[in-house]
């Protein structure tokens, strides 16, 4: 299981993923207001998808990295790869093909 201090940092780049790839799009379609609400909506997916990307459920963990990858920008780039987030996604995506 990972510490408390490193799914922190976790929820933290994965808040910015979010924001970066939905909630710009929102806030020029929609306008600032909407964003600011799917932003508090998805500060808890966040939360909700970091916990099930680092628990001991490895089907949990596969599903929630396939959710993030789903945001993700197409080629992260080997910055991210070494990121707290990036390791957790490789970990769950491993541990998924292990536990087949």
């Amino acid at each position: 299981m990972t510490g408390r201090r490193e799914l922190q940092e976790i929820i933290g780049q994965l808040t910015d993923v979010y924001d970066r790839q939905l909630v710009s799009q929102i806030r020029e379609s929609a306008g600032p207001e909407a964003a600011e609400l799917v932003a508090a909506d998805l500060a808890g997916i966040a939360r909700q998808v970091a916990v099930r990307l680092v628990g001991d459920d490895p089907t949990a963990a596969a599903d929630a990295a396939e959710v993030v990858r789903a945001v993700m920008p197409t080629g992260p780039g080997a910055d991210f790869e070494e990121t707290a987030l990036g390791k957790a996604i490789r970990a769950a995506e491993a541990g998924a093909v292990a536990a087949r």
